[in-house]
């Protein structure tokens, strides 16, 4: 990774598009690491550690580009990868992969089953913003993935259709709770306001 290269990292759970200013090697405990110091998509200047990147390529945005163009750069092409990334089928994907004897793949190596050898970085990114994030047909360790098994898979999506249904129940509770208390005020005033005519009207 260099100077001029676009990268993605994690930040709380998000992927960011950055693109590297500088990188500066630091030694610690006897070890070199780097730390790069990096324009983000929400135009703001940081430095990050190479742990956190989980993709980089290289880019045509020029080094004397100023600090908000390239912000804009990158929430462009943010916004066009995430549209394609919502149509990455993760399960098919899998299934190409299951019938490869190679056990390990990089996120790169993904995409390359699934679009070809010639695949695009924004098409790396697609499948770069599904993996990486929590799923139930890849599992990961450290940078590289393999498939879950169908036992996983079945697990994974029992867990998360019984959570949407707890989560529903709940809203659901929540809202007929809303609505029958409208209800009882409703009621309340109705009643209130019939007492009045009918005092009014015994005079």
């Amino acid at each position: 990774m260099k100077s001029g290269n676009i990268i993605e990292y994690m930040d709380d759970g998000n992927i960011v598009l950055g693109y590297i200013l500088s990188v500066e090697s630091v030694s610690a405990a006897g070890r070199k690491k780097e730390n790069f110091r990096i324009v983000t998509e929400k135009n703001k200047i940081t430095n990050i550690t190479a742990s956190k990147i989980i993709n980089c390529e290289q880019s045509h945005i020029s080094e004397k580009t100023n600090q908000a163009a390239i912000a804009s750069r990158l929430i462009e092409m943010r916004e066009r990868r995430r549209q394609m990334a919502q149509s990455v089928p993760l399960a098919e994907i899998r299934e190409l992969i299951m019938l490869e004897s190679q056990q390990a793949f990089g996120a790169r190596e993904i995409a390359a089953a699934y679009y070809g050898a010639n695949f695009t970085n924004d098409e790396a990114s697609a499948v770069v913003r599904n993996i990486f994030v929590k799923n139930p047909y890849f599992k990961r360790k450290e940078d590289y993935f393999f498939p879950a098994s169908d036992e996983d898979v079945a697990r994974f999506l029992d867990r998360r259709g019984k959570g949407r249904f707890k989560n529903a129940s709940r809203r659901s509770s929540r809202a007929t709770w809303r609505i029958s208390n409208r209800a009882v005020m409703h009621l309340t005033r109705a009643n209130f306001s019939l007492k009045n005519i009918r005092r009014k009207s015994s005079f």
